[in-house]
């Protein structure tokens, strides 16, 4: 679901994001990226089917650090924060 206001439904952090043709490639290039070593920032995953029906700001995103997740809404990296030593996302710490 995307917001009144198109700053809200912007990634909160610097972000890397590919389209791709379908799906299915979509999820070759989730499991084959997702095992990279090198990646030196988020990077996000979709297809043109996916983001024609949900939207770019919409939960379309298969998330690279966890190709297993269900697609997520750009919005909601919030939760997440870079471990640059790791070149991994993580879930942040709520308290």
């Amino acid at each position: 679901m995307t917001s009144s206001s198109p700053r809200k439904d912007q990634p909160p952090i610097p972000a890397t994001l590919f389209v791709v043709e379908t799906g299915e490639v979509a999820e070759t290039y989730a499991s084959t990226t997702s095992r990279m070593p090198a990646i030196t920032r988020p990077v996000l995953a979709s297809s043109r089917e996916v983001l024609s029906a949900r939207g770019i700001p919409g939960r379309s995103w298969r998330p690279l650090w966890e190709p297993e997740r269900a697609p997520l809404a750009l919005r909601e990296l919030e939760a997440y924060q870079w471990d640059t030593l790791r070149r991994r996302m993580h879930r942040r710490e709520t308290r």
